[in-house]
């Protein structure tokens, strides 16, 4: 299978619909590569209709009623999305960083400082 063009891209996307993040496979060994310290190569979602996964957990586990009235975007976040190919997860641009351990606050950590 071809990912340098879109329909090559669109293929695979059809064939794998990705890996569900859920707490038992955070917690177990499914998703032990994403914190590695590698760079994961991704390929661009763009007819496929998905969201970001990692939003949509975060909005589903971890935030209280009013965070998510407040932050209700992240139920059905579909901005930008890629498709981690190591990881086999749906994130968005904010997600694909916090998903595999890069604090972006964290801004000495960010210059190798």
């Amino acid at each position: 299978m071809d990912l340098t063009d879109q329909n090559g891209i669109d293929e695979f996307l059809e064939r794998d619909p990705g890996t569900k993040i859920t707490k038992d496979r955070l917690e177990g060994t499914t998703f032990a590569r994403r914190l590695d310290g590698r760079f994961h190569s991704t390929v661009p979602l763009s007819k496929v209709a998905s969201r970001c996964q990692y939003c949509y957990y975060i909005w589903k586990h971890t935030y209280s009623k009013i965070e998510q009235e407040t932050f209700g975007y992240r139920e059905r976040n579909m901005t930008k999305l890629v498709r981690c190919l190591v990881c086999n997860v749906n994130l968005c641009p904010a997600c694909y960083n916090e998903w595999h351990g890069v604090e972006m606050s964290d801004n000495n950590r960010l210059l190798g400082l």
